[in-house]
């Protein structure tokens, strides 16, 4: 659909409407990671397919590791009360998978510090 739209924007006659279209696609889809210009730059819609994809993967990642900060956060408050700033530091700063461990000891420490203790 998009490759058919923007045929016909240029076979129209409308290269401004196709620029149009490429700032809004920008902006839109790419949410700044990708300027109009270099969208119109791309050749085929197979690269900008790829671009789309690897930021759609990232969006992704990052959702799953957000999901996992307020799941442990969560769990930490319904056993602990409430979660102190350094203990929301330390889980906004961890990796996805010290996020799991955390959601694990979460679940099973005796005590919140016992919780971000280091193996």
């Amino acid at each position: 659909l998009l490759a058919e739209l923007q045929r016909y924007l240029k076979s129209a006659g409308l290269s401004h409407l196709d620029q149009s279209f490429a700032r809004l696609a920008a902006r839109v889809f790419f949410r700044g990671e990708l300027s109009a210009e270099e969208l119109l730059a791309m050749s085929e819609l197979k690269q900008v397919n790829t671009r789309l994809q690897k930021m759609l993967a990232r969006s992704r990642e990052e959702g799953e590791r957000r999901a996992l900060r307020a799941g442990v956060e969560t769990v930490l408050e319904a056993r602990f009360g409430a979660v102190p700033a350094w203990a929301r530091k330390r889980i906004k700063a961890a990796s996805e998978d010290e996020l799991h461990r955390l959601l694990r000891r979460a679940a099973t420490a005796p005590s919140l510090e016992a919780v971000f203790e280091e193996d």
